[in-house]
This record gives C-alpha cells, sequence and structure tokens, in this order.
C-alpha cells in the first residue's frame, strides 16, 4: 500500500509534556485510522524528536525544509493545542498560520486537529485568523469555546467540528513501568498521593502561596503530595520551591518522562490539583479526581466539560484552593463516578478527530489535489 506522507505542525520538541502528550496520541490515532501513513514533525528539536516518537523530524523555523516537506506531503495537520493565540504574542499565531498558508499555496490540504482556539486579542491575530482558516479543509476543535471563537472572528467555508483534546484518549505505558517509576520516585503504591501541577505566570503573584497551604492541608490530612514539572525549563524551580515549603510528605517529581510514561504515573494518584491544562487531563482520563485552577480559558473549558472544580486565578486565594482539593480528596468516590460517566463520550469524541482525518486523506489528499 501506498505511505501517505502527513506532516504534523505544533509545539513539539520542547519539552512540554502537555504538548508532546498531544503530538504521542495524535500518532497513536491516526497509525491506528492510516497504518500506511508517513509521519513527518515539525520540531525545536528534531533530533530528540526523532528519538523520543521514532518519527521524520525538521527544524520548525526552517522555511526551506517545510517547503520540501509540504511538497511531497499528502496532507498538513496543523495542531493540536493551544497554537492559535496571541496570549504568549502575536509572533505565536503569526507563526502557525504561516505555516498553513504555506501548504495551502502548494495546493496542500490542511486540517486543524481538535486545536484549541485562543484568546486572540490583538486585529492583527484575528485578521489572520480570518484569512488563513477560511482556506483549510477540515477544522476540528477540542471545545465549543473555540468554536464559537472562530465564529466571532469570522472564519468561514471550511467545517468546523467539536470534538476532544486528543490527549483524553491516549494510552499510558504498561503498569510495569509505572511500578518502575514509583519505586524510582520513592513513591509506595499504596500511599494516598495527591499530585500539584504549577507553572509560572506573570499575572499569578500569589501561586505559590495558596499551593503552599494546600500541600500542607493535604498533608496535615495523611496524604503525600507530589509536585510534578510538566515544562522542565520553565516549571522545575516554582514546583522545587513549592515542595521545600510544604516541608516533610511532600516532593517534586525527580525525573523527567516520557508524555506516556508520566500519565502512566498520574493514574496511580489519588488527585490532581493544577494549573497545567494536561496534567488534568491525564487524571481526568483515568478517572483520578481533578481540580484546576484557571490561568487561561482552555483550562475552565476542559474542566467544565468534566464537571470538575475550578478556580479562577484572578479569584484565587489560599483559602479557595484549599477548598477545591478538599472537594476533590473528600468526594472521591463521586468525582471518579463522574469521571466514568463522562470520559467515554469524549474518548469517542477524540478518537473521531482521527477518523475524520482518513476521511480527508481519502477524499482527495493527494499532492496537487486540492
Amino acid at each position: 500500500m501506498a505511505r501517505r506522507k502527513i506532516l504534523i505542525s505544533g509545539y513539539y520538541g520542547y519539552g512540554n509534556a502537555g504538548d508532546e502528550a498531544i503530538l504521542a496520541a495524535i500518532l497513536q490515532a491516526v497509525s491506528r485510522e492510516v497504518p500506511e501513513a508517513d509521519f513527518c514533525v515539525l520540531s525545536g528539536n528534531p533530533q530528540r524528536t526523532r528519538r523520543d516518537f521514532g518519527v521524520r523530524a525538521i527544524p520548525g523555523k526552517n522555511v526551506l525544509a517545510i517547503l520540501k516537506e509540504l511538497w511531497s506531503s499528502h496532507l498538513l495537520v496543523s495542531g493540536g493545542g493551544g497554537l492559535i493565540q496571541d496570549s504568549t504574542g502575536v509572533q505565536t499565531v503569526i507563526y502557525y498560520l504561516s505555516v498553513v498558508s504555506m501548504a495551502r499555496k502548494l495546493r496542500r490540504p490542511v486540517m486543524f486537529y481538535a486545536q484549541g482556539i485562543g484568546p486572540v486579542q490583538t486585529s492583527q491575530g484575528r485578521a489572520l485568523t480570518r484569512r488563513v482558516a477560511s482556506q483549510v479543509q477540515l477544522i476540528t476543535v477540542r471545545d465549543e469555546e473555540s468554536r464559537a471563537l472562530l465564529d466571532a472572528m469570522g472564519v468561514s467555508g471550511p467545517p468546523v467540528m467539536v470534538t476532544a483534546d486528543p490527549v483524553i484518549a491516549l494510552e499510558p505505558v504498561e503498569s510495569g513501568r509505572v511500578e518502575e517509576m514509583m519505586e524510582a520516585e520513592g513513591l509506595h503504591s499504596d500511599a494516598r498521593i495527591v499530585g500539584l501541577s504549577l507553572r509560572p505566570w506573570s499575572a499569578a503573584t500569589s501561586t505559590q502561596e495558596a499551593f503552599v497551604a494546600l500541600g500542607r492541608d493535604l498533608v496535615s490530612q495523611g496524604y503525600r503530595v507530589l509536585v510534578m514539572p510538566f515544562q522542565e525549563s520553565q516549571d522545575r524551580q516554582i514546583c522545587a520551591e513549592v515542595a521545600q515549603s510544604i516541608g516533610s510528605g511532600a516532593q517534586v517529581l525527580r525525573k523527567e518522562y516520557g508524555p506516556t510514561e508520566l500519565m502512566g504515573l498520574v493514574g496511580r494518584l489519588h488527585a490532581v490539583v493544577g494549573m497545567r491544562l494536561h496534567a488534568l487531563i491525564f487524571g481526568a482520563a483515568q478517572y483520578v479526581p481533578v481540580a484546576g485552577v484557571a490561568y487561561d480559558p482552555k483550562v475552565a473549558n476542559f474542566l467544565r466539560r468534566v464537571e470538575a472544580p475550578v478556580v479562577a486565578l484572578d479569584e484565587m486565594t489560599p483559602e479557595r484552593l484549599v477548598a477545591a482539593g478538599r472537594e476533590v480528596v473528600g468526594a472521591e468516590p463521586l468525582h471518579r463516578d463522574r469521571l466514568r460517566r463522562l470520559l467515554p463520550p469524549l474518548v469517542d469524541q477524540s478518537r473521531e478527530t482521527a477518523r475524520l482525518l482518513a476521511r480527508l486523506l481519502d477524499g482527495g489528499g493527494a499532492p496537487g489535489g486540492c
């Protein structure tokens, strides 16, 4: 069977566990639907991406390499994750849409893969999104809010379908490997462990104080606290400081793990309270009760879908975060039952994204044919 060349654009190769998990989930899901797929990934660290995922990878900022790869590709996949946003600067949305624009100029079909759209606050970002996104063949988004934002920006033409974050359907590593990691981290499998996930955020003046208060409250109830960096270069310092301030009964995750490994480890926790979206998705996907701090709309959007407690960052106090933590650990069976009810439809939606990709390929994805 002829190979189908798929180029994937996203925030890959930068050591962010959530985005690496998105890539792992896309590769896992699409490989099931398109066994003949030949993947190439735009990466900030191609060597690492090749090593970790066993796929071809090229530098994400090398325009000539991207054009060459697009010329021989059957499809550009943009996503998932929050690529179309300018909260990290308008250059973010400009970069990801420029890759899409290159594909369309070469008449290659483009699919947005379960993206979380926004926030897009600049007039330049909104105009560019309207113009470029209206030219693609298919848009799938991970929540209703993203679809509404595309509509508000005037994106028209391609079908826009709500599916779910790819990571919801990601399969973690086998239990034997999880046991090895637990042992390496000094964690007993019968311990009651609550995971905390933090990230630096410029507007989060009291983040550490609130998480320290939560951690101390959990320890006083007999829980062990595991503070988890999800992007080593950004999170390690704040996570280490929080674990140290909590004191006895808390520790920071010692090693850096791949996405399916980290997901397996999170599956052994009693609950997760965090800022990082994919720390919450890792937990909820395995029926681990979660509560989140919404520093970005994507966190609140996901937590609403799984009916989990959420604390808005601009309203967060130590008292409110402690209350959210107590809610999920104090009513653990109720939260697990709720997740068992709500997650299967989201898993189906996540897998549907890959099926839509396969149908797009079958419906005219040959180079030069669109």
